[in-house]
């Protein structure tokens, strides 16, 4: 196996984590990213320019082509590509990435059938075929969550409190989806009250994972706060559910980041709500930061060994960078002190003339960034970031850093029902 500075590495993604391309480009000795932008009929040039000018990496305009041959590794940070993955494999390419792994992501029915095979609970939901039947189920039903599978695009996970206060919402989809809205199937699944969100945050070699890992909560797009735990510290229900996640891991071959998302209440049974099947965001930019051995472990894990994490500090936070601005599909300029580069990760990222911009796509994306921090307790960690985050300038931007005291109080309520994330 070649020494991590020997590594040739390419990068395919949609653009939302080129910060793992510019991490891996701190130890290998060359790094490609590849954006796909031929797949529209109509290509805009803001995708082709994502990565740009950013610290030690190559942007190139096709997947395949006289930089793959040389390329020792495969990196696919985001979900999806799996039979492209395969691909690569099978050309004796090692790779990074889920694999067919990524339909226990984005099929949602098929990944409840997987949980109930290996033993995992899942609560009540209802598979649902047009916006005529969802009207009629939300009327008589309070306190759900409506998904969609695989076209996160068309609609967004939403809550629906009660069919009133859902209603303009599902005016405004109808007509978005057009004829869609007869044949669009929605997996309408019952709150699980009197419980709290935690979750697992490691990477998976073939079902094996490493002995210590981050562990938090996350707040909803707006802030993580985590630590590392090792298998004997870990609340016993996401013990579980890792366990048993396991056998499936190996069946997919998966070898990549992986995020579990769970309810867990007094009764510690763990209901998995959401498998993120690569990296999560968060904590995808913390792991960039807090992972000393970040690379190694991407490359070593590519090729069958899973090896353990290293880091200097045990507590980690990511806070959201939003401005309303950027989800208007307007350029994002983004200015920060140097000296915190390592901190500031950008979506979508590009430098021109100098200037960091986070790059607009076909579509409006509030959160153009994250800030990360780390320390010896979560309250350095808060500091580290806030440090950071104080210096960032930019058209509307905004890091609302006061939700990190919500986390602690998640923590807190966590503890009170069994869970001690030992933050």
């Amino acid at each position: 196996m070649k020494k991590l500075n020997q590594v040739v590495a390419l990068v395919s993604d949609r653009g939302l984590f080129c910060e793992v391309a510019i991490r891996l480009a701190k130890d290998f000795r060359k790094v490609y990213y590849f954006v796909d932008n031929d797949a529209d009929p109509f290509p805009l040039a803001n995708a082709s320019v994502i990565g740009l000018g950013m610290e030690n990496i190559e942007v190139v305009d096709s997947f395949f082509g006289p930089h793959f041959e040389e390329c020792d590794l495969c990196v696919f940070p985001d979900v999806g590509q799996g039979q492209l993955q395969l691909h690569c494999q099978s050309l004796g390419k090692a790779v990074w990435g889920c694999r067919m792994g990524s339909e226990m992501e984005l099929d949602r029915p098929y990944s409840k059938e997987l949980l109930k095979e290996v033993g995992l609970p899942v609560g009540e939901h209802h598979l649902i075929r047009g916006v005529k039947n969802l009207r009629n189920f939300l009327r008589t039903h309070e306190d759900v969550y409506v998904k969609v599978s695989r076209f996160r695009g068309s609609t967004e996970s939403f809550h629906s409190p009660s069919y009133k206060k859902i209603e303009p919402h599902l005016d405004e989809m109808e007509f978005k989806l057009g004829p869609l809205k007869d044949i669009m199937v929605f997996d309408v699944e019952q709150s699980l009250p009197d419980k709290v969100e935690v979750g697992s945050d490691t990477y998976s070699v073939d079902g094996q994972t490493p002995n210590r890992y981050l562990c938090g909560i996350e707040l909803k797009d707006a802030a993580y706060g985590g630590v590392i735990l090792s298998n004997e510290d870990l609340p016993k229900p996401l013990m579980a559910v890792d366990e048993k996640m396991s056998p499936l891991l190996e069946q997919f071959g998966y070898r990549g980041f992986y995020s579990t998302e769970c309810r867990i209440g007094r009764d510690q049974v763990p209901y998995m709500i959401d498998f993120c099947a690569r990296c999560g965001n968060p904590p995808g930019f913390l792991q960039t930061y807090l992972l000393k051995n970040y690379s190694e472990i991407v490359w070593k894990g590519a090729n069958g060994e899973c090896v353990e994490p290293k880091f200097d500090h045990k507590y980690g936070v990511q806070l959201q960078i939003k401005s309303s601005w950027s989800d208007q599909e307007h350029w994002q300029p983004i200015s920060f002190d140097p000296k915190f580069r390592d901190q500031i990760k950008i979506v979508n990222p590009c430098k021109i003339n100098g200037q960091f911009y986070s790059v607009p796509l076909r579509f409006g994306i509030a959160e153009c960034g994250s800030v990360v921090g780390t320390g010896n307790s979560l309250k350095e960690a808060i500091a580290s970031a806030k440090a950071a985050a104080d210096t960032l300038e930019g058209y509307m931007l905004k890091v609302d850093d006061n939700v990190l005291d919500e986390a602690l109080k998640a923590c807190e309520e966590a503890k009170q029902m069994g869970i001690d994330l030992r933050i």
